[in-house]
Formats: C-alpha cells, sequence, structure tokens
C-alpha cells in the first residue's frame, strides 16, 4: 500500500476526535505520483520553541479544574447546527495515570472513537501525542509533549504559543525529497466566568485555543495547506471540560467538519457522580391512567379524561390539585372519551368520545353533560372520531375539530368547525392533513399540524360563519412523524422545537431542546421544553426565552429511567407543569408528575 494510501486510512479511522487532531487531512491534498526531476522545495528547519508570556500567573492548582483518574467519565450533548444530535459525545479515563502521569483519555464524538495520550506534570496537563500515533517517528521526535493546558494558569489575555516544524521524515510522493511541516498550538486563558450546568450557574476557567497545522508538499507545483483548528473551552473546579465549541477551516476550502459544540450533561469523577440527584424543585407523582389532559387556569385545576378501559372510574373525567396532586372523578360521561378542549374563560370542557364518535359539551366544574355531536360517517371508513379539539378563545360554543377514521393510514379525514353544537358545512379538503388543532387568539382562524405524511404541512384555516376554509400553508414545519406539541399564544405559534409568527407563519427560531414537546408557560415569555430522555437515567426540561431561544435553565424533573420515551408537558399554574407519560397518540397515559421549581416562574 502506498503511502497515500496508509494516510487516507488514518485520516478515515480517526475521524475528528479532539482538539488538538491529526492533521491527515491537509496531508491527503499533497498527494500524488509524480516527476523525480521537478523542482523541489526543501522543509522548514527543524524547530521545537515555547513562547511564554510574562506577567503573574494565576495559581489555582487546589481547585483541580483537570481531574484526570481512571475510571473518571464525562457525558455531552453534542450540538450541531443549531440543534443536538441526540447522541452523546463521551470521555473516559481509560488507563493511568502511572507512576509518570501518563493516561489515555478515550474520547467517543462525531461517531468517532479516538484515545489520546496525556501526560500529567508539575508544569500542566501536557499531550503526548498531539499528531497521533501514525505520524514518521522523526516527526514523533520533534513534536514531543505540547502543554496543552498551564499549572498555574497565565494571565489572563496573555499569548502562549507552542510551535514545531521540520522535514516530515517521510518521502509521500515518491520524489525523492521529505515533505515538510509546522504545527503551532496558540492559547489564551480568557478568565473565569459564570456558566449555567445542569446543577446551576458555576464558575469556570475559560480557554481560546487555536491550531495551525501546516504541510508543505517537496513538489513546488504543490500547493502548500494550512488547516486551522479552533476552540473554546470551559473547565469546572473538580469537574473537568463542560463546554467546547469547535470549528476548523482549511486554505484549500475542504471542511473536514462543521462546527460543533459539547455541552456537558453528567458523567463520574474520583467516584463522585456529577450534579445534583434530586430534582430541582418539587413533584408529586400522580398514578393515572388517563388519555388526555388540559389545565384550568380559571379553576387551577388539572382536567384529565380516563379511558372506559378503566375499572371503576373510566368514561369519567378526572380533576387533579395541582398542589396536592388529589384526584377527584365525576360521573360517567359517555364512551371513552379522549381528546379534550377547554374554553378561555373555563366555563366549558369539550371531550371527543372514541368509543362512540361524538363530542359532548360538558359545564365547568361540574362536568354536567350541557349538549353533544355525532360526527360523520365517512364512505367506506365508517364513523369518524375526534383527533383534536380547540376552541374558540374568544367563543366558548365556537370550537374546530379534526376527525379521523380508525384503521387507515393516513387515518386523517377532515377538520371541521361546531357552532353551539352544530357541525358547519364548508370544509376544507379531507386530502388537507391537519391531526392537530390550535385557534389563533382573535378567533378569525384556526392552525392545523400535518403529523403523518412527510408534506410535514403548517396550515391557516380562516373561520367562517358557516365553516372552515385554508388560506395558507407551509411545508416542513416540522422534522418528524408523531406526537408534536403545538401551541399558539398572542402572535406566537409553538411547534415541537420551532417558533412561528402567527401573521405570516415565518420561522423565528428554534429552542435547543433535544426532546422537543416545547409549551408556553403562563407568564408567556418563556417555554418548558423536554431535554433527551432517552440517552439518560434522568427526566430533565430545557426552560428558554421565547424571543431570543437562548436556555435559562435545565431543572431535573426525576432520577431514573421514564416509563416511556413519549412525554408531554403540560404547563399548569405559574411555577408548575406536569409531565405526562406514554404521551403518543392512541395511548393511554399511566401517570403525571407535577414539577413546581423556581426555575420555572
Amino acid at each position: 500500500m502506498d503511502s497515500c494510501a496508509q494516510l487516507r486510512l488514518i485520516h478515515a479511522a480517526r475521524g475528528v476526535a479532539a482538539l488538538l487532531c491529526t492533521v491527515a487531512g491537509t496531508l491527503l491534498g499533497a498527494c500524488s505520483n509524480g516527476n523525480q526531476d521537478e523542482a523541489f522545495r526543501e522543509p522548514p528547519p527543524t524547530l521545537m520553541q515555547d513562547i511564554v508570556p510574562s506577567g503573574t500567573r494565576i495559581d489555582v492548582r487546589s481547585d483541580n479544574y483537570f481531574p484526570m483518574s481512571a475510571g473518571d467519565s464525562w457525558t455531552y450533548d453534542q450540538i450541531q447546527f443549531g440543534a443536538p444530535t441526540g447522541v452523546p459525545a463521551t470521555r473516559v479515563v481509560v488507563t493511568g495515570p502511572d507512576s509518570a502521569g501518563n493516561l489515555v483519555l478515550r474520547e467517543t464524538l462525531l461517531g468517532a472513537l479516538q484515545d489520546i495520550s496525556y501526560r500529567v506534570a508539575a508544569d500542566g496537563l501536557l499531550r503526548t501525542d498531539l499528531l497521533g500515533t501514525a505520524v514518521p517517528p522523526g516527526v514523533t521526535q520533534i513534536v514531543g509533549s505540547v502543554v496543552e493546558y498551564p499549572q498555574p494558569f497565565y494571565a489572563v489575555g496573555e499569548t502562549r504559543r507552542a510551535i514545531r516544524q521540520g522535514a516530515w521524515d517521510q518521502d509521500l510522493d515518491g520524489d525523492g525529497h521529505p515533505e515538510g511541516f509546522r504545527v503551532e498550538f496558540i492559547q489564551v486563558f480568557q478568565g473565569f466566568e459564570s456558566l449555567q450546568l445542569p446543577s446551576g450557574a458555576l464558575q469556570t476557567a475559560r480557554f481560546s485555543n487555536t491550531l495551525v497545522t501546516t504541510f508543505t508538499p517537496s513538489k513546488l507545483s504543490r500547493p502548500v495547506v494550512t488547516t486551522t483548528i479552533a476552540e473554546s473551552t470551559w473547565f469546572a473546579s473538580n469537574i473537568g471540560l463542560v463546554h467546547s465549541e469547535r470549528s476548523v477551516s482549511t486554505s484549500d476550502g475542504s471542511v473536514p467538519f462543521s462546527p460543533y459544540t459539547l455541552r456537558i450533561r453528567g458523567g463520574t469523577v474520583s467516584g463522585r457522580t456529577l450534579f445534583t440527584t434530586t430534582p430541582d424543585g418539587t413533584v408529586v407523582n400522580v398514578p393515572l391512567v388517563h388519555s388526555a389532559l388540559v389545565y384550568d387556569s380559571v379553576h387551577n385545576r388539572y382536567y384529565a379524561s380516563i379511558p372506559g378501559s378503566v375499572p371503576v372510574r373510566g368514561n369519567s373525567i378526572a380533576t387533579i390539585d395541582p398542589q396536592t396532586g388529589a384526584v377527584t372523578y365525576s360521573g360517567p360521561i359517555g364512551s371513552d372519551p379522549g381528546p379534550l378542549g377547554l374554553s378561555a374563560d373555563g366555563s366549558v370542557l369539550y371531550v371527543g368520545l372514541k368509543g362512540a364518535g361524538a363530542v359532548i359539551k360538558l359545564s365547568v366544574p361540574s362536568m354536567t353533560v350541557l349538549g353533544s355531536i355525532t360526527l360523520p360517517l365517512a364512505s367506506f371508513f365508517g364513523q369518524l372520531f375526534a383527533e383534536s379539539l380547540a376552541v374558540s378563545p374568544v367563543d366558548p360554543t365556537v370550537l374546530a375539530v379534526s376527525m379521523y377514521r380508525a384503521g387507515t393510514t393516513p387515518r386523517h379525514d377532515h377538520v371541521a368547525l361546531i357552532r353551539d353544537m352544530a357541525l358547519q358545512p364548508v370544509v376544507p379538503s379531507g386530502f388537507d392533513i391537519n391531526n392537530v388543532l390550535a385557534f389563533g387568539a382573535t378567533g378569525t382562524e384556526v392552525f392545523g399540524l400535518d403529523v403523518e405524511t412527510s408534506e410535514f404541512g403548517l396550515r391557516r384555516l380562516g373561520v367562517l360563519g358557516n365553516g372552515l376554509a385554508e388560506q395558507q400553508l407551509v411545508s416542513d414545519a416540522i422534522a418528524s412523524f408523531g406526537l408534536q406539541s403545538f401551541e399558539l399564544r398572542a402572535t406566537t405559534l409553538v411547534i415541537g422545537q420551532r417558533v412561528y409568527r402567527t401573521s405570516d407563519l415565518m420561522l423565528l427560531g428554534t429552542v435547543s431542546a433535544a426532546g422537543g414537546g416545547c409549551r408556553i408557560l403562563p407568564m408567556g415569555t418563556r417555554v418548558a421544553c423536554l431535554d433527551s430522555t432517552f440517552i439518560s437515567n434522568e427526566i430533565r426540561l430545557v426552560v428558554a426565552d421565547l424571543a431570543t431561544f437562548v436556555v435559562q435553565s435545565r431543572p431535573l424533573v426525576a432520577v431514573g429511567p421514564p416509563t416511556s420515551l413519549s412525554l408531554q408537558v403540560v404547563p399548569g399554574p405559574t411555577g408548575q407543569v406536569a409531565v405526562r407519560d406514554n404521551a403518543a397518540f392512541a395511548q393511554q397515559s399511566t401517570q403525571l408528575l407535577l414539577f413546581t421549581s423556581p426555575l420555572l416562574q
């Protein structure tokens, strides 16, 4: 195998696994089979130089910013293109440190695994394999060990450099002359700053690092290639690396990887589990089999529909006290209650009956039946059933209902308007899917969302005197099939992680919450979303500003695996949300977690 093929294999196997990554990517661009008589350039003279700044150093070694003991491990969210990838990154000390301070750190990120060699020394944390293990011995000898993080720290704002250059000690292109290289590591200590971690804000030490690698082909006809990797890192006392932002650029325009961020979510250091293992608030666990849940801000109560399969209490509406979690039940209201729609004034509750194919109207809080309407039959499919209900915010006698056919794919049939418990005749096309509904703030429009076909359409429907008419469609408004949060407040529409402006359905931004499911909190300026729950042994929320999308906190709700991956957030009174398990459509939730925390206010 020729040298170029070997380098390609090295590059493919190593991936991008650390700030101080391989220069193989730059070498590949220089490989060729050429004429040995072609003019050539000499490699740069050998240089091993460390330039350190003057000034008083900052001795915080007792704070242990770089813990490195065998078994220490860290887990991070990987954020790329503005959103978590859903796959964790990990760093684990797999061996050492030995008597000389040598250790191996195994890093897995962006789908690649790399073992990195370090040495803990009196002058700091040294990287002993800056260019990896696949480079020629002569290069390894020139590069040697490079101080990655010095201790004590140098003065804030001062620049430190480590420069290594010389012959590559190998003729990669077969012209009889060795190639050359230069590596320059540049670091600035930016000082101490507060950073929001899973356990709350904590002081961190911040560094800016730049690694510039230059490969000099011996052939004058081949261009010199330079790769620049930039990283900002944040380290916390007795924790280690808690945040990193990395990017790369090359002189030939190639990009080995897209910029990404690592954000710590957990780990173990010196046998101690990182961050809190208790909820960031109070939690009331309410075991309750139910099909849907809404919160009534007028009467300060949650209402849940109890399916007919529940012994004794089935076919009723449960009322849940937000403070105590106490549950009371109405009498029977009809066959297999499902979706719920609550009027803005808290006077009436509409319920879709999955057993009867009907919608009933209940008075609140007595849960007395005020009226009912049977939904129509569909040709060839029979009885239609309510999939979603949305009540006009200005008229409690007006609601929209999305209907579905049982046992078909797609299941959606059409959406209709109900006035005074009478179906209105004008309906949008049944081919236009509106599984989930939300009424506009003025009551003049309804928004519908397609969650079961790849159109992923968001529709604006005008409210007419005798029905609904489609006015606007935005395709690809969501990114995946199935359960989506869908909520409107004033001029803002929140779908999953995305925030839209209602006037023109323009996407305003995306909240960085791996689990999505964002809902607007009572004050109207923040959203509570689901953090990713399938890669950790916990349930955690993300609280973000609705205007700037900046994450304000990541409160822990519960320790231990969730009972299902389909979780749903339902905002309750100020400072509280209910978290439902098993919330996917047509499934029954089995419990509610009533979570109250100052982080939700």
